[in-house]
């Protein structure tokens, strides 16, 4: 809900979801290794536009009403 993401897909069922959040500008998708994700890390550190760009198009995907609207059904 607006907060930067490192998405690191550990099972297959997931890649659909980081591959869709990556290419909507909503996160940024790392490898399962250290070296991957800590060159993720280090890009976002670095980059306080970037952390701003990813939170303000992840609001737009993610309202964090998921579970409730779950729930309610």
């Amino acid at each position: 809900v607006g907060v930067p993401t490192i998405s690191v897909v550990t099972a297959d069922n997931q890649r659909i979801v980081v591959d869709s959040l990556r290419a909507n500008s909503a996160a940024v998708s790392a490898e399962c290794t250290k070296e991957s994700i800590g060159r993720a890390v280090s890009e976002l550190l670095g980059s306080p536009e970037k952390r701003a760009a990813l939170s303000a198009r992840a609001k737009l995907l993610v309202d964090g009403l998921g579970a409730k609207r779950v729930a309610l059904r």
